[in-house]
C-alpha cells in the first residue's frame, strides 16, 4: 500500500482509494492508465475496510469507491471466501442505513457492468430494489445500446417479488420487441418469466403469458413435447430459462389450449383481406368468445390472467373485439381485480379496466367526463349508455334474443323517463298533449344514438343480426280522439297510438297497436306559495270503457311528479278501471299513492311489454285506425302525436372500412 503524506484517521482507506480510484488525468478525449497498478492483498483490504465505519469516513465513500470495494473483494472470494463474505458484509452494513444515497448510483454502475455479479453478492437488495427494477425498465425500453443480451443478463439477477414488478419490466419488454422485433427479445421473455417463477412461482398468469409471448409453439396444435428452442442457438443460460420454461408448461394442456385460442386473436392480420378470425361471421366470433370462456371457466386465476391479456396484447382492429371478449368473462367476484388493474403500469390497459368496470359493474369513475357520443367504439357504446351489470349471467328476456339489446333500449327509456319525472314542476301547467310530444322527442332522439350503438355491438362479435329502434311522429288531432272508434265505440279515446311493427330476418311478425290515454297530475292552486298536488289523477269513465271496448292493449300513462320511484307510472286500462271504482264513488278518481304501487315504470313497460309485444293487437282494424287518413295527419307535435316504433333484427352490415 502507498503511504500518504497528511494521512491521519484513514490511512488504509486513503491508500486503497488511491489504487482503487485514481485521479483520472485525461489527454484529449482518451484516458490513458501507464504500467500496472499496485496489488492490494487481502489483509489490507480488511485494514481499509475497517475504517469506513470512523466519524468523518463518509467524505471519502462515494458509489464509486463503493463498488472499487466490492469488485476488489469480490477478486479474493475463491481463495478466501470466509474473510471475503465479512468484508462483504461489513461494506454492506456501511451502504444499506444509506441506501436512499447510494441506490440510483450503485444501479447505473451495476447495469454498466453485468459481466461482474459482485455487486449483488455483496448487496442483495440491489435486485429487488423498486429503484434498480425501474432503471432497469427504463433501460430496456428506451436505450438503445442495452441489448438484448444485456437484458436477459440483468434479469437473470433480479428478484422480482411481486407480480406488478414483472409487469413494469414486461411492459418495456413489449415496448422494446414491438420497436425491434428480432428474435433474441423474444429470449427476454423467458428470462423474464423465468425470473419471475423463481420467485413467485409459476402460477396460471406466469405460465399463459410465458407461452403465448415467449414460446408460441407450446400453443400448436397438435400439441408435442418437443424443446421450445434449439440450446445450440443461444447461450447456455438463456437456454436453462427455456429448459425450465419447457418443463412448466408441456404439462398444462388446459393452459395451452387456452393461449392457442388466445393467439388466434393476438396473430389476427391488421388488413381488412385477412382470412382471420374478425372477417369471419359474428356467429364464429360469438364461438370464439364462448371458446375462451369454457377453457378458463374452472380457474378462476387462469381466467383474470386470460382478462389481463386481453385487456393488454391485443393491437389495431383487434382491440375492441378483446374488450368486447372481457365483458363476457368477468364475474361479479372480479369487482377487486379489475379495481387492481385499473393501476396498472401500461397505462392503456388501466382505460379498458375501467371501461369494463363502468360497462359490467356500474363503476363510476373518480369524477364525471363527457364521453364521445353513442357508435363509436363498443365500449364507449356500453358507457355512455350507462349500463351496468354481470353481462355473461344474464339471458335475454324478449325476442330480441340479445341481453344488452335489451338494456340498452331499457337504459335509454329510463334515461328520459327520470328526466320527465323531475322536471314535471316545471312543465305541469303544459297540458298533457304538449307533455307527451316533449316526451316522445327525447326518446326519440336518445333512439337515434342507440341505433348506432347497437351497430358497434353487433359489428364487435355479439350476434349475426342486428337491433334497430327508430321512431317517427305522426299525430293525431283531437277532433279524431273524441270521434267513433271501432267496434261501435262512441269514441277512439286514445291520446296516444303506439305502431309496433317488428321485424325479424326481413320478415315482419304482424304490425300491432297500443292505445295510450295520458292524465296528468294538477298542482293546487288555493296555496299561493308551497306547492301541494292534488291528491288524485282526475279520470273518465267513457274513455275507459270505449277502450276496454276496442282492444285489451290499451294503458293509461300517469303525468306527475315522481310517484313510487318512476318517472312516467304505466297501468292497463282495464286495471285502473277496477282500482278506480274499488276506490269508491263514480270511478272518477284514483289516488296518487295507488297508481305509485300498481303501476310499472315506463321503461320497464315499453321495453318489457311493448317491445317484446306481450302487449298490442294486431286487429287489422285498430291498425287502419292508428294510422289515420292520408294526408290528413298533422305535422305539429303539440297536439296528439302517434308515434310509430319500428324493431328490426336484421342481418348486421359490414364493418366500415377505414
Amino acid at each position: 500500500m502507498p503511504k500518504l503524506e497528511g494521512q491521519t484517521n484513514y490511512p488504509n482507506l486513503e491508500g486503497a482509494i488511491a489504487i482503487l480510484c485514481p485521479e483520472h488525468r485525461t489527454f484529449g478525449r482518451r484516458q490513458l492508465s501507464i504500467g500496472n497498478r499496485i496489488e492490494i492483498t487481502l489483509d489490507h483490504m480488511e485494514q481499509a475496510v475497517g475504517e469506513i465505519t470512523r466519524p468523518g469516513a463518509d467524505e471519502l465513500i462515494s458509489p464509486a469507491v463503493v463498488s472499487a470495494l466490492i469488485t476488489e473483494i469480490g477478486r479474493h472470494r475463491y481463495n478466501y471466501p470466509q474473510r471475503a463474505a465479512t468484508l462483504r458484509q461489513l461494506v454492506a452494513a456501511y451502504v444499506i442505513p444509506r441506501w436512499s444515497e447510494f441506490a440510483v448510483p450503485l444501479s447505473e454502475i451495476a447495469l454498466s457492468n453485468l459481466y461482474s455479479t459482485a455487486m449483488f453478492e455483496a448487496l442483495p437488495i440491489l435486485a429487488e430494489d423498486p429503484t434498480f427494477l425501474s432503471i432497469l425498465s427504463t433501460r430496456i425500453a428506451h436505450d438503445n445500446h442495452f441489448s438484448p443480451d444485456s437484458a436477459c443478463r440483468a434479469l437473470r439477477l433480479v428478484e422480482v417479488q411481486s407480480l406488478q414488478k414483472v409487469r413494469v419490466l414486461l411492459v418495456s419488454a413489449i415496448k422494446r420487441f414491438r420497436q425491434d422485433p428480432r428474435s433474441d427479445w423474444q429470449h427476454v421473455y423467458v428470462v423474464l418469466f423465468s425470473a419471475a417463477g423463481r420467485s413467485l412461482g409459476w402460477t396460471p398468469w406466469i405460465k399463459l403469458f410465458a407461452i403465448v409471448l415467449g414460446a408460441p409453439k407450446h400453443a400448436e396444435q397438435p400439441f408435442t413435447d418437443r424443446e421450445s428452442i434449439d440450446p445450440s442457438k443461444t447461450s447456455t443460460e438463456n437456454a436453462e430459462a427455456f429448459a425450465e420454461l419447457d418443463r412448466q408448461v408441456l404439462k398444462e394442456t388446459e393452459i395451452r389450449a387456452l393461449a392457442a385460442r388466445l393467439l388466434d386473436l393476438l396473430e389476427e392480420d391488421e388488413t381488412y383481406s385477412s382470412a382471420g378470425l374478425l372477417s369471419r361471421s359474428a356467429e364464429t366470433r360469438a364461438a370464439y368468445v364462448a371458446g375462451i370462456a369454457d377453457a378458463c371457466a374452472h380457474d378462476q386465476n387462469l381466467r383474470l390472467a386470460a382478462i389481463e391479456l386481453l385487456l393488454w396484447l391485443p393491437s389495431g382492429r383487434a382491440t375492441d373485439f378483446a374488450q368486447f371478449a372481457v365483458t363476457r368473462l368477468v364475474r361479479p367476484a372480479d369487482k377487486d381485480f379489475m379495481r387492481d388493474l385499473s393501476g396498472h403500469p401500461q397505462r392503456m390497459v388501466g382505460y379498458g379496466a375501467d371501461a369494463v368496470r363502468r360497462a359490467a359493474f356500474g363503476a363510476r369513475l373518480e369524477r364525471d367526463v363527457s364521453l364521445p357520443s353513442a357508435g363509436g367504439s363498443l365500449m364507449e357504446s356500453l358507457a355512455e349508455i350507462g349500463v351496468h351489470f354481470p353481462v355473461n349471467e344474464e339471458q335475454p328476456k324478449t325476442w330480441l334474443g340479445d341481453r344488452i339489446a335489451e338494456r340498452l333500449i331499457e337504459k335509454t327509456a329510463s334515461a328520459v323517463e327520470m328526466r320527465y319525472g323531475k322536471e314535471y314542476l316545471d312543465h305541469s301547467e303544459e297540458g298533457e298533449e304538449k307533455l307527451l310530444a316533449m316526451m316522445f322527442e327525447s326518446l326519440s332522439t336518445g333512439f337515434a344514438a342507440l341505433d348506432l350503438s347497437l351497430e358497434a355491438i353487433a359489428r364487435a362479435a355479439s350476434s349475426p343480426r342486428r337491433a334497430s329502434v327508430s321512431m317517427r311522429y305522426r299525430t293525431v288531432d283531437k277532433a279524431e280522439e273524441g270521434a267513433a272508434g271501432i267496434k261501435k265505440a262512441k269514441s277512439f279515446s286514445a291520446d296516444l297510438c303506439l305502431i309496433v311493427d317488428p321485424l325479424l330476418d326481413g320478415r315482419s311478425l304482424g304490425r300491432r297497436v297500443t292505445l295510450v290515454q295520458a292524465k296528468r297530475l294538477y298542482r293546487d292552486k288555493s296555496l299561493k306559495t308551497n306547492v301541494r298536488w292534488h291528491h288524485s289523477f282526475q279520470l273518465k269513465v267513457t274513455q275507459m270503457s270505449d277502450l276496454m271496448k276496442q282492444t285489451n292493449s290499451s294503458v293509461f300513462l300517469f303525468q306527475g311528479p315522481m310517484l313510487g320511484g318512476r318517472g312516467v307510472p304505466v297501468i292497463p286500462t282495464h286495471l285502473v278501471s277496477a282500482l278506480a271504482f274499488h276506490q269508491g264513488g263514480t270511478g272518477t278518481r284514483l289516488a296518487r299513492d295507488t297508481v305509485a304501487t300498481a303501476s310499472r315504470a315506463f321503461a320497464d313497460w315499453f321495453t318489457y311489454d311493448l317491445l317484446a309485444l306481450r302487449i298490442g293487437d294486431p286487429l287489422e282494424a285498430l291498425v287502419t285506425k292508428a294510422d289515420g287518413a292520408p294526408g290528413g295527419v298533422p305535422r305539429a307535435l303539440l297536439s296528439i302525436p302517434r308515434v310509430e316504433i319500428e324493431i328490426a333484427m336484421n342481418e348486421r352490415s359490414e364493418a366500415r372500412r377505414r
